[in-house]
C-alpha cells in the first residue's frame, strides 16, 4: 500500500512539474517574440527609440536614444519622460510631449517632441525627436 501511495505521489508530482516547465517555457517564447519584434521594429525607425519594462527599465534602446542621453544605468534620466511613460500605460493610448531636456555636464539643452504608447504586458514605446535645429530655423 506504501509503495502504490508513494507511485501516485510520484506521478502527480511529475504532472505537475511537467505544466510549470510548459508554461515557463510559453511565457519564455512569448518574451522572446515580443524583444524580436520590438528590435526589428527600432531598428527602421528614424526617432530615438525606446521599449522599457513595467518599471521604465530599458528593454531595447537605439544608438541614437543612447547618444542623446536619454538612459543612465538602463532607466530613463529625464522625470518627463518616465511621466510621459507612465501616462500611456495608465491610459493605453498615444501620449504625446514637447519638452527641453537637460543634456551633458555643461546643462545644454535640447528640445525634444516624445511620444509613447502602451504594448502591452506593461511595456512601453517611447520615440523621441530632436526639433533643436528646427526650432532654430523657425525662428530665424
Amino acid at each position: 500500500m506504501f509503495l502504490l501511495g508513494l507511485g501516485v505521489g510520484a506521478i502527480v508530482a511529475g504532472a505537475l512539474l511537467t505544466r510549470f516547465r510548459k508554461r515557463a517555457i510559453e511565457k519564455s517564447q512569448q518574451g522572446r517574440s515580443i524583444s524580436e519584434v520590438s528590435t526589428e521594429l527600432l531598428e527602421v525607425l528614424s526617432s530615438s527609440a525606446v521599449v522599457l519594462d513595467q518599471n521604465n527599465l530599458a528593454v531595447r534602446a537605439t544608438q541614437g536614444s543612447l547618444a542623446m542621453g536619454l538612459l543612465r544605468n538602463r532607466t530613463l534620466h529625464h522625470q518627463e519622460l518616465a511621466a510621459l511613460a507612465n501616462s500611456a500605460r495608465a491610459s493605453n493610448a498615444i501620449e504625446s510631449l514637447e519638452v527641453e531636456l537637460e543634456t551633458g555636464l555643461r546643462g545644454n539643452s535640447i528640445l525634444v517632441t516624445a511620444r509613447a504608447t502602451s504594448l502591452g504586458d506593461g511595456n512601453v514605446l517611447l520615440l523621441v525627436d530632436d526639433r533643436t535645429e528646427a526650432s532654430r530655423l523657425e525662428e530665424t
